[in-house]
């Protein structure tokens, strides 16, 4: 579908999440604090395997949180 993304490219904006670190936090650290800070959660919706499989190694590797809504 047209909301699928590769491993590489998700791979690739993680890379650039990681280069700005301070802004990428929990969703509950988003949802808590002001519109100014302009924080980035990153989440998965409905637990796919390849959420275990291929993002969860990714988002270790660059040491982003992530919330999973199963």
């Amino acid at each position: 579908s047209n909301i699928d993304v590769s491993p590489e490219k998700f791979e690739a904006h993680l890379k650039w999440l990681a280069e700005r670190r301070e802004r990428v936090a929990p969703l509950r650290q988003c949802l808590a604090v002001a519109e100014r800070k302009k924080l980035i959660a990153i989440t998965f919706d409905d637990g796919f395997r390849d959420n275990l499989t291929v993002a969860l190694p990714l988002l270790e590797k660059y040491d982003l949180p992530m919330t999973l809504f199963v």
